[in-house]
Formats: C-alpha cells, structure tokens, sequence
C-alpha cells in the first residue's frame, strides 16, 4: 500500500475546494434558469387566461398552454 504524503492530501483538498466551487457555479446557473422558465411559464399561462376570455376556445400558435 503506497503512503499518502501532506502535498497529496493538500492537492486533494485544493482539487476538491475548486469542485465545490465548479458546483455552486453550475447550481446558481441551473437555479436561475429553472426561475426563469417559472416566470415564462406564468406569463404564458397569463395570457393563456387573457386569450381565452376574450376568444373562448382559441389556442396559442406553437402549441398548447399547460393547464
């Protein structure tokens, strides 16, 4: 069994702290674009409501709203 020396274990510990950093990165990205699609879907869904009282029925091109 090979013995692990102090510069192994500070090499380890920097390559983890940089993965830790590399993760809060790609979480804050990640959690920004999930509010994002939130407030697009709302919006959607808003004028999704707004269309169908004026137009009973009547659907949005490209597709169906989420109901």
């Amino acid at each position: 069994m090979q013995m692990v020396g102090l510069e192994d274990i500070q090499a380890l510990t920097k390559a983890l702290g940089e993965c830790q950093d590399e993760r809060d990165l790609w979480h804050r990205a990640y959690t920004s674009s999930m509010d994002e699609n939130k407030e697009l879907r709302d919006e959607v869904r808003k004028l999704t409501d707004e269309l169908d009282e004026m137009k009973p029925g009547a659907k949005l091109a490209g597709g169906e709203a989420d109901e």
